[in-house]
């Protein structure tokens, strides 16, 4: 009875082991470029490595060691189909992942004449599993097409007012942080600037994007929840772009009404992305109703 028990568990095991073995064989054997790369052993079998450190809470500083351990030297990278050859400090961090501190070569992946596509970790970072946007779109022409048509708002030059904005928030910010924050004599006080450069932040891009603010700095908190959602949602994001595997299984599983309500934020929500959403849907349907 026993043995019947663990049969299936102790097979299932065994399968993994020889996938294991196999595929570590088959990668130690290719002559590709990335087995060129130095890194972490672990992390060039497997994505589990890199999604330990996404998840510690102190990525950046372990990759910047990770960088500066195994990308002291300068190495060539062939693209497929193209004989363009670029060049920079490089480590290994997954079986196809990549890190760099030259900027150089982080501007030729990213300029809009690149000839690198986007990959499909990029699916991660739709709002809505169903609908692209911006940042998550992956087709390369779709992609600069709407850059194109965001570049104006971008540039500045249709607001004639956003210098003016930018000064009003950021002197209302420092006035804020001299009344309540600042220590006086014999008595200093505990001030988190990250918090408050966030607030910052909020307001300034909702001043510039909606034509009002936030008014986090006014009220000294996360209004609508948006800063809080955003740290919650991002360690998220992180382990569906390195497991894509996910991102398509969240996609299906979004098509059901019921498990659609409780993953993708809407405008009906009260608080955090849907908020937002729900501004920016009213902020449209007025100046469409100006046009």
């Amino acid at each position: 009875m026993i043995a019947d028990t663990l049969f299936i568990p102790c097979l299932f095991v065994l399968c993994v082991v020889i996938k294991a073995v196999f595929w570590s064989g088959f990668v130690l054997s290719q002559d590709a470029p990335l087995c060129k790369i130095p890194g972490p052993i672990w992390a060039v079998f497997s994505r589990i490595w890199l999604s330990k450190v996404l998840a510690s809470g102190d990525s950046a500083e372990q990759l910047l060691e990770v960088n500066q351990q195994y990308g002291k030297t300068k190495r060539p990278i062939f693209r497929q189909q193209s004989l363009t050859v670029i060049e920079g400090p490089l480590a290994r961090i997954g079986p196809k992942h990549l890190i760099t501190s030259d900027l150089a070569v982080t501007y030729r992946i990213m300029s809009t004449a690149s000839r690198y596509k986007r990959a499909e970790w990029f699916d991660a970072l739709r709002i809505d599993p169903h609908v692209k946007n911006i940042v998550s779109e992956t087709d390369s022409t779709e992609h600069n097409r709407l850059r194109y048509i965001m570049s104006a708002g971008y540039a500045g030059k249709d607001n004639q007012g956003m210098q003016a904005a930018v000064d009003d928030i950021l002197v209302a910010w420092i006035r804020r942080l001299r009344k309540q924050w600042a220590s006086e004599s014999g008595q200093a006080r505990d001030f988190d600037i990250g918090q408050q450069i966030q607030f910052l932040a909020v307001d300034i891009t909702t001043k510039l994007c909606l034509g009002e603010s936030f008014r986090c700095i006014e009220e000294d908190r996360d209004q609508h929840a948006f800063l809080d959602t955003v740290k919650t949602a991002t360690p998220v994001s992180l382990q569906l772009s390195l497991f894509p595997e996910l991102t398509r299984a969240l996609y299906h599983l979004t098509k059901l009404a019921s498990i659609r309500r409780l993953l993708v934020p809407s405008a009906d929500d009260k608080s955090g992305i849907g908020t937002v959403m729900r501004i920016c849907l009213t902020v449209e349907a007025v100046s469409s109703a100006i046009d």
